[in-house]
């Protein structure tokens, strides 16, 4: 009877030291006081694109502080929100970037779009013709497909 119970604590540790190998790189055991494994819990990094935001709401902040204490005047100042989007795209194109270490079809993407919210908030921040920018937008759209398709 001892040698069954010693077989079978070996086939357990040999199914533990193997689950643990699998799990090892994704994962994080619990174990609970008996010696068994509790359900696995995934490692997750921490948000690292929450800065973006933020950066874009200080920003508009003191923008509108600016134009409050000094006589700076926006007339369309509701076009700064456009930006939100286009900081984020940003940061998902770099993002993306550097995870795969060259600028994928994805990332190309990211930033494109970004370049795009861009365009149109100075367009309306600035009071630029629209005769004037629609050129512009066909070119950076021609340049994107361009790009895209090597």
């Amino acid at each position: 009877m001892n040698d069954t119970m010693n077989d079978l604590k070996a086939e357990e540790k040999e199914k533990l030291v193997e689950e643990l190998r699998t799990d090892s790189s994704t994962t994080q055991t619990t174990r609970t006081g008996n010696g068994r494994s509790c359900r696995p819990h995934h490692n997750h990094r921490p948000h690292q694109g929450n800065w973006i935001p933020g950066l874009v709401l200080v920003t508009l902040g003191i923008i509108f502080l600016a134009a409050n204490l000094w006589d700076f005047h926006l007339d369309n100042w509701w076009a700064l929100f456009i930006l939100i989007p286009a900081f984020g795209n940003f940061s998902s194109a770099f993002e993306k970037r550097q995870r795969h270490g060259r600028w994928t079809q994805g990332a190309r993407s990211a930033l494109g779009w970004g370049v795009f919210f861009v365009i149109i908030s100075a367009t309306f921040l600035f009071n630029i013709s629209w005769s004037m920018m629609w050129p512009v937008l066909l070119v950076l759209l021609g340049v994107g497909f361009i790009l895209n398709s090597r």
